[in-house]
């Protein structure tokens, strides 16, 4: 329904991936290669509270067309973790300041 308007922000530890001691862009690679929601316009190497992590950005596909994403890939104590941000394609740049807000904010609680 083009009326309807969705706008979501998780942060979750990806307890499904069990392989340790992987490098960051193969879990990256991994990732995007299991999914089929959405065409990665870019990625980059950045710093996320102080651990090294990736951010993509990137648009949606199939049943996601009309959504926008930016996720942020990280390891943390030898664990993957994910923070993603989607929204529908009208609605994705009002929220998405609050969203980078909060990410730029976060820190790691040992």
């Amino acid at each position: 329904d083009s009326n309807t308007s969705y706008a979501v922000a998780q942060f979750r530890q990806d307890a499904y991936y069990g392989v340790k001691n992987t490098p960051l862009d193969i879990y990256v690679k991994y990732k995007l290669a299991e999914q089929n929601a959405m065409k990665v316009i870019t990625q980059k190497d950045i710093i996320l509270a102080n651990e090294t992590s990736i951010q993509i950005y990137a648009e949606g596909i199939g049943k996601f067309e009309g959504f926008k994403f930016l996720e942020y890939f990280a390891f943390h104590n030898k664990d993957p973790y994910v923070i993603p941000y989607y929204a529908s394609n009208h609605v994705y740049e009002k929220y998405l300041p609050d969203f980078e807000k909060m990410v730029s904010s976060f820190k790691w609680i040992n």
